[in-house]
Formats: structure tokens, sequence, C-alpha cells
């Protein structure tokens, strides 16, 4: 009995997503460029390509900035970086400052020994 209701469940389920969800549907735009790494949120998009160029998405233009990241994130704590060498960036007032290394390992050996 339990597994028959279940598939009525299921069916009418996707009855109901495949007529009344693909309007919730967002516009999306094709934009050329390629890029390897890209991240959203906190209202910011920003991305890396092949040749760890950082870019952030102003005016949905893709916009490049100076530095160069092999991986670059946006979140609550703000537009973070790290480099070839895994220095750690944070982006502020359009450049990247870089948080001090002493600073990263003192924390990272305090949440071990904790």
């Amino acid at each position: 009995m339990y597994r028959g209701a279940m598939k009525v469940y299921q069916s009418v389920l996707l009855l109901f997503n495949c007529q009344f969800l693909h309007t919730l549907a967002l516009d999306c735009t094709v934009m050329s460029g390629n890029l390897k790494q890209i991240d959203a949120g906190s209202g910011s998009v920003v991305g890396v390509n092949n040749l760890n160029e950082a870019f952030v998405l102003i005016d949905n233009v893709f916009t490049k900035i100076s530095g160069s990241l092999k991986h670059f994130s946006v979140g609550p704590a703000g537009q973070l970086g790290v480099n070839t060498a895994n220095n750690i960036f944070k982006f502020q007032s359009g450049n990247f400052i870089q948080f001090p290394g002493e600073e990263l390992q003192r924390a990272k050996l305090q949440k071990i020994y904790l």
C-alpha cells in the first residue's frame, strides 16, 4: 500500500513541476569568454579564466581586475581569492590585499589544537 501511494505522490509532484515551475526559470544570457571557475553570492559574480586572470561581473560585463588567482570566491566575508602559491587575498576597493600568512597559520594551528 505504501509503495503505491508513494508512486502516485511522485507522479502528482512531477506533473505539478512540469506544469507550473517552468515559469520560475531565470532569464539567462550567454556571455562571451571562458572561465574555468565561477562563483556567485552576496550580490557579486566573480570568476577566473585558464590564464588565472580574475574577473568581476559589473553591469553585465565581466571586467578583468589586476591580480593572478587560481580561485576566486564571494560570500558573507567578501570577495576572496587564492593564487598559485596558495596565498589568500581579499578584494577591497578595487585592489587585492594579502592576508598575513602568520595570522592564517596561527589560526589553523589554534583550530587543530582546540
